[in-house]
């Protein structure tokens, strides 16, 4: 099966200035759909579809322990496969669909409270906020987790009119962006939990890709698709 993989070598300044990289390289899948937003976007276009704007990159930059990192960036994007996950147990027509979002939620709301945790007991205080909650710059629009363009992709499966096929296509893309930021923990931290963590969320995460991947090909590629 296809899989992304994390670019370690040509820019190390910082775990965040990676994963933005890592969210402009396609992956040039035959299974794996892609938003324009995530195949051809910028590094700023890659921020924004994060949720993450310059002050924020500022902050999370400044943070040295790639532990630290990690756990700041994990804590809202599991917010974010939560909040796709409630829409889809409301608005998704196959059982099948509801049922990995039944798993999902469950798995990604387990995995916050011990990376939350880990947080208070390594670092004494809680996960920060300031990629939740902070204010956009000249604007009242709050941040959603990884962001306003979280609020903008539930939008869209809102409108969307099959919203199975816009389901998949998202959690795909979101659930791979988590493989990536476990990836490249795996490569740079020495704390044992990190470590079991990040490969539970490599493992588990891969096998739901492979899954929507299957149904995808099964319900709606060219030869394939349902009436």
């Amino acid at each position: 099966m296809i899989r992304k993989q994390a670019v370690c070598q040509l820019y190390s300044s910082s775990f965040l200035s990676l994963l933005l990289l890592t969210a402009t390289v396609p992956t040039a899948p035959q299974l794996l759909p892609q938003s324009g937003s995530l195949k051809n976007a910028s590094q700023t276009e890659s921020s924004r579809w994060l949720g993450v704007d310059a002050s924020q990159v500022s902050e999370t930059a400044a943070v040295s322990r790639p532990d630290q990192q990690f756990m700041m960036m994990m804590v809202p994007y599991q917010e974010d496969a939560i909040a796709l996950a409630n829409a889809a147990l409301t608005r998704a027509q196959h059982p099948e669909i509801k049922a990995l979002a039944r798993t999902i939620k469950q798995a990604q709301a387990t995995r916050n409270q011990q990376l939350r945790s880990f947080y208070r007991q390594w670092y004494g205080t809680d996960v920060p906020d300031s990629l939740q909650g902070q204010e956009m710059a000249n604007s009242n629009q709050k941040l959603n987790g990884m962001g306003g363009a979280l609020q903008i992709d539930l939008m869209d499966l809102e409108l969307s009119p099959d919203f199975d096929q816009a389901f998949l296509e998202e959690m795909m893309q979101h659930q791979q962006m988590g493989v990536i930021m476990a990836q490249e923990v795996l490569a740079s931290s020495d704390r044992s939990e990190i470590r079991t963590f990040a490969k539970s969320v490599i493992q588990t995460q891969n096998a739901h890709i492979d899954e929507m991947q299957y149904w995808y090909q099964q319900w709606y590629l060219a030869g394939n698709r349902e009436p």
